[in-house]
């Protein structure tokens, strides 16, 4: 059984490896908005990290724009 601080250690380190690459992509493509590390936790505990995993850079944008973020 894997404790609960074990657990978060991993969801953090699966966070942090999101959001470097929506910033390599912000980056890359020349796009707008920075999203910091902490509003990226934000959003990935509203609409869960794995669905977040799987979004483009555009696509998350589009989310907080839809939801008014």
């Amino acid at each position: 059984m894997v404790n609960k601080t074990k657990k978060y250690e991993e969801w953090e380190f699966l966070a942090e490896r999101v959001h470097h690459r929506l910033e390599q992509e912000r980056i890359t493509h020349r796009k707008g908005y920075k999203i910091s590390l902490y509003f990226l936790k934000k959003i990935a505990m509203r609409m869960g990290l794995d669905l977040l995993k799987e979004m483009s850079y555009d696509e998350v944008v589009k989310w907080l724009q839809r939801h008014g973020l």
